[in-house]
């Protein structure tokens, strides 16, 4: 860019101004001085100017001043080209838009711009003019290089520079600068005028355009290099600045947090958004390796051996339970869990032959889904990357949730993944169509067939789907699509228990004990809601303060400071770019954000079923605190000025958190490093346990007995699932003492236990407590059986 012809200024916003031309244009570069009253410093300097025979033209840039200065007679005697006196509004950075823009029309290739308050050595130009000449397109000024002199420099300015301006610039200039506050530096023109820059806007008022140059050249790509300069203050004395008290400070601290996080980056025409490649990558690197480390003996619960055990009965005699762990019904058909987990198992076993672990494999396969779903749900709410990537991801640190899903091959990832799937659905707001409409009520419905807790879903989506359509029609097809997901489970509640939706849980629900639990036993009915109703609702109450605590708890873990820490973050630069010039950036919120939020209040309503039941455990958050975050980062990403800051308020918290996720995940693989063997003892023994076998031995005579397992719930579950022992669980209510000797006679009575089994301990004094059973003779297991 050589002359001025090429210029497309058409929207340029330069301030007012007038302009004191004292010599024709005869050099190739320019140099700019902002002033205003600067006495007799500006006097001086422009003389020292003069007499270094700098190959120059001199622009002042006049902000102003009222001290008679740049007298026109003095001027022109130092050899001043032209005085611009700023008429409009604006400072500093008014001022030089105001001379770039002129320098720019007049032609020249290049501009070094010096302040005019005489603290620097004006030798240094040339060094500028020849970096210039050499191609570069920025050129910064450092008193810190070797060559350079920072002379009675502040010690509050030393610090703020090295340890916090420049670093910041630095690094969001992807260039290593040591001198950011300094304003002796060079600009190509083929700079200035880059589309993608655009510094000839209003609100570039004070210092900000400065740093925000210093951060662009190296985001565009473009030549940067540093110049050693000298700059003095004066011994003694009044510092010669405009930078004020402890606001101004900040003010320009604020300047410089927006340009290092994008806010006057241009927003381009189109926004591109790449493919999911990168996020399937990285979840893969985090989750390939939390798979082999549990793979070969995964940790699974009661719960996960239950699941298997129900997907051996899917193609044969559907949900008749083996071992027993629910004493809420003495059927042995099962209504413990939703049928969906255990078909998926069924399916994928009968085909791969993948075992027990075919949980495990579709947990995280699960997992892999949703974090992928939710990188495209944050980009569709927020348009920038990495954030639903990052809501998903930073849910492995939480304690005894989706981790402990994981290892365990249970439930939640999947329903993450339904649950994820609603709200894409629900996404398009008034523009769903039939079609879609149906299908997000089925999704519903699976998530129902998942995991009962979800039982009033597809109701919230039929209330959410009202609000955003305005169209009865599409939320009478959701609800119909959700009964249609459903009518495989009321078909068999129906035929098998003689009512529309069987659960266990429906008894714990009522009841009016606070500690009750579905492997409770009574030997009749206990007291519920329709015997006390008040008592009842102070059972809620009292869960629901619990609720309350557990959200508290986790947000005070680990789990909870990684958040804090992404959050904050990006809260403070928010603060923090408040303060900078110009109209705060207000939040806008799109559509998509306010289903979004719908949806959160969906998902904290569908945590009713845990008030009311007490079950209130830390996995159950899951659904609620991915949602969660994704309003807050939505939130916080709207309120960036620009597409490139939103693009930070969403990279920064996913760098922060990501680095917590990496460490979780080195954690965990290196310990399970010894177990990933498939050869080893721990790979065989997970499917082909000798303990399991040892029992199978023992009852061998009689392998239709019940047999109550005290001490190991798993244990009891395992047995069910790998031997099909009808196994008991020990009920929870007379593990903990609350059943008279009487209760306990009447248990084992009713349920016809045939066997004792105590692990852990050897049972000692507790056998005591079953005087009509005795040890089994060669059984290496502690087990006692019925004395006739």
């Amino acid at each position: 860019m050589t002359g001025a012809g090429h210029l497309d200024d058409a929207d340029w916003e330069v301030p007012s101004h007038e302009a004191a031309i004292y010599a024709a244009k005869a050099h190739k570069y320019a140099l700019v001085i902002p002033v205003i009253n600067e006495g007799e410093r500006i006097r001086c300097q422009l003389a020292r100017i003069r007499a270094a025979d700098l190959r120059v033209d001199v622009i002042v840039a006049d902000g102003g001043s009222t001290d008679g200065s740049l007298d026109p007679d003095f001027v022109e005697t130092v050899g001043v080209r032209a005085v611009l006196t700023k008429t409009g509004p604006g400072k500093l950075s008014a001022q030089l838009r105001m001379a770039y823009a002129w320098c720019l029309r007049e032609g020249y290739a290049g501009i070094v711009t010096i302040d005019g308050n005489g603290k620097d050595g004006v030798e240094a130009v040339a060094d500028f003019i020849a970096k210039l000449d050499a191609g570069c397109d920025y050129v910064q000024g450092s008193r810190y290089l070797p060559g350079g002199e920072a002379e009675n420099t502040p010690l509050e300015r030393t610090i703020a520079n090295r340890l916090i301006h420049a670093p910041i610039l630095s690094l969001a200039g992807r260039h290593l600068f040591t001198d950011t506050t300094n304003g002796f530096r060079a600009y190509s023109a083929r700079y200035l005028a880059h589309p993608d820059v655009r510094p000839f806007r209003d609100q570039f008022e004070v210092y900000n355009l400065l740093f925000y140059l210093t951060v662009r050249a190296g985001q565009l790509g473009l030549k940067v290099d540093h110049v050693p300069v000298i700059r003095r203050y004066p011994d003694s004395g009044k510092v010669p600045t405009k930078i004020g008290g402890f606001g101004s400070k900040l003010a320009l601290l604020g300047e410089t947090v927006t340009a290092a996080t994008g806010g006057y980056t241009p927003d381009k025409s189109t926004v591109k958004y790449a493919s999911l490649a990168w996020p399937a990558f990285i979840s893969a690197a985090v989750l390939l390796p939390l798979l082999f480390s549990v793979i070969a003996a995964p940790d699974y619960s009661p719960d996960s051996w239950a699941l298997y055990e129900l997907s051996k009965t899917v193609f044969s005699d559907f949900y008749r339970f083996n071992h027993l762990r629910s004493f809420t019904s003495v059927s042995e058909y099962s209504s413990a869990f939703a049928p969906l987990w255990p078909t998926l198992i069924a399916m994928v076993d009968a085909t791969l032959g993948t075992g027990a672990r075919t949980g495990l494999y579709l947990a995280f396969l699960s997992y892999f889904a949703f974090a992928l779903l939710s990188e495209s749900l944050g980009r569709q709410i927020t348009g920038t990357r990495w954030v639903g990537l990052t809501a998903a991801m930073v849910l492995l640190l939480g304690p005894s949730m989706v981790w402990d899903e994981l290892e365990a091959g249970r439930t939640i990832p999947l329903q993450l993944l339904l649950y994820a799937g609603v709200l894409k659905g629900l996404l398009p707001g008034n523009k769903i169509s039939a079609l879609r409409a149906a299908v997000v009520g089925f999704v519903a419905g699976l998530a129902v067939m998942n995991r009962f807790d979800a039982a009033f879903l597809p109701v919230f989506v039929a209330v959410i789907l009202l609000w955003i359509t305005r169209n009865p029609a599409r939320v009478a097809l959701a609800l119909v699509a959700s009964i249609v997901a459903l009518s495989p489970w009321i078909a068999y509640s129906l035929t098998t228990f003689g009512t529309v939706f069987a659960t266990d849980n429906s008894a714990v629900a009522t009841t009016l004990d606070t500690r009750a639990f579905v492997t409770d036993w009574w030997p009749e009915p206990q007291p519920d809601w329709s015997d006390d109703p008040v008592s009842w609702a102070l059972k809620v109450i009292g869960n629901s303060g619990q609720w309350a605590m557990n959200a508290a708890s986790l947000l005070l873990s680990p789990f909870g400071a990684a958040i804090g820490l992404a959050v904050g973050c990006v809260g403070g630069a928010q603060i923090l770019c408040a303060r900078a010039p110009g109209a705060p950036a207000k939040a806008k919120l799109s559509e998509p954000f306010w289903t979004l939020v719908l949806f959160v209040f969906a998902l904290a309503a569908m945590m009713l079923p845990q008030v009311v039941t007490g079950y209130l455990e830390y996995r159950y958050y899951s659904g609620l605190f991915w949602a969660g975050l994704l309003v807050i980062a939505a939130w916080q990403i709207a309120r960036g000025r620009t597409q490139r800051q939103r693009q930070f308020y969403a990279h920064c918290p996913a760098i922060l958190i990501g680095v917590w996720i990496a460490g979780f995940a080195v954690v965990q693989a290196l310990g399970g490093v010894y177990r990933v063997n498939p050869g080893d003892q721990n790979w065989a023994q997970f499917e082909a346990d000798v303990q399991v076998a040892e029992l199978e031995r023992c009852v061998a005579s009689d392998p239709s007995a019940r047999i109550l397992v005290i001490g190991d719930d798993e244990f009891a579950a395992k047995a069910g699932a790998l031997a099909s022992l009808k196994t008991m669980m020990h009920p929870r209510n007379m593990a903990e003492g609350r059943l008279d000797e009487k209760a306990r006679a009447a248990f084992f009575e009713t349920w016809d236990v045939e066997y004792v089994i105590f692990r852990g301990n050897r049972p000692g004094d507790a056998i005591g407590r079953f005087p009509d059973f005795a040890q089994v003779p060669d059984c290496d297991a502690a087990l006692f059986q019925r004395v006739p």
